[in-house]
């Protein structure tokens, strides 16, 4: 009897801590979603927090002798216990974030610029271990699409705000403005296009999803949706 108690309360605190241990994922994928959105970079420390939340739990499993070779989100029964294992965790891992790094160092090699950033990579890592290959698969097929819409949407809205500027730039001669000749004029615009092609030179993202759309709210819908909708 006294076994018995002892291994009901080791799987009930399995199970909160793979509560907690989600709840941590969810969380840091939206957080890396709205800092990348923002600033187009995702933190070191934020896959840092995702990676050692994953090997706290899977440790944990293991020191109280349950099942640790099941996988985090299989043991809250969000997926079925036959889709994810620890080890098709790891092999989920390595083919997001192995994958996703083959492709974007051949695409860099090909089209001579950068395509995906580290942030991007190691975080798809992180998702395929939480998520698995199959889920993981799924989780960047919809990232995929995501981005591919946000790029839209973001590359019509600059569009049109360019064409605003332009259009009310044109209404009044700028030297007639601020009392500037025209051959002051000539000399700002030129200062003001070298200063420009200085700034595009030091971006931090040159490639085409880098350059049009963040990559990490992508990867956020792809986790909801490939937990609770797929």
């Amino acid at each position: 009897m006294e076994n018995f108690f002892q291994i009901s309360n080791s799987v009930e605190l399995i199970r909160a801590a793979a509560w907690v241990a989600a709840l941590v994922f969810c969380i840091g994928v939206g957080v890396a979603a709205v800092v990348d959105f923002k600033t187009r970079r995702i933190p070191n420390a934020l896959i840092a927090v995702l990676l050692a939340t994953w090997a706290a739990w899977h440790a944990l499993a293991l020191i109280l002798g349950s099942n640790w070779q099941q996988g985090l989100f299989a043991t809250l029964g969000i997926v079925p216990e036959a889709c994810v294992s620890t080890l098709g965790e790891l092999c989920g891992g390595l083919l997001l974030g192995g994958g996703l790094l083959a492709v974007a160092l051949l695409f860099d090699k090909v089209s001579g610029r950068s395509s995906f950033g580290g942030g991007d990579i190691k975080l798809l890592f992180a998702v395929g271990l939480y998520l698995g290959c199959y889920r993981g698969l799924l989780c960047l097929a919809v990232a995929c699409v995501v981005t591919v819409i946000l790029a839209l949407f973001l590359a019509r809205r600059y569009s049109s705000r360019a064409k605003n500027e332009l259009s009310e730039a044109s209404e009044k001669p700028a030297w007639a403005q601020d009392g500037s000749s025209p051959q002051t004029l000539a000399e700002k615009s030129t200062e003001a296009i070298q200063e420009s092609s200085t700034e595009v030179a030091q971006e931090p993202r040159t490639g085409l999803l880098q350059a049009s759309a963040p990559f990490a709210p992508g990867v956020f819908v792809g986790v909801i949706c490939a937990l609770f909708f797929i």
